[in-house]
């Protein structure tokens, strides 16, 4: 089995560090512990390929995939699979207009 390299870009990773932070301040500590630990595992699935189970195609950007993270999670990894990596381009809530968060 290969093992992909997962890249994290610098909007991704911003994204990551806002969602945290927000749910530490709503929620405390102890929940934003356990949702950078639910971020981390959606990372980790990734390692073993772009067709990550449970992952779809972003409508209308055909090189791009969404994974949504586990439970009831309200936040979405969308990637795609670059020169032989995964590229993390944003994490982003699914209440979001995705297509206007997302590069060209």
């Amino acid at each position: 089995m290969t093992v992909w390299n997962v890249v994290v870009s610098a909007a991704a990773q911003s994204d990551i560090d806002q969602a945290i932070a927000w749910t530490a301040d709503r929620f405390g500590a102890a929940q934003a512990a356990r949702y950078e630990a639910l971020i981390v595992a959606g990372l980790s699935t990734l390692n073993d390929g772009p067709m990550a189970p449970r992952s779809r195609p972003v409508s209308g950007r055909s090189t791009m995939r969404r994974l949504p993270l586990r439970g009831r999670a309200p936040h979405y990894i969308v990637y795609r699979a670059q020169e032989g990596r995964i590229v993390v381009l944003r994490l982003l809530h699914d209440a979001m207009d995705m297509q206007r968060h997302l590069p060209a």
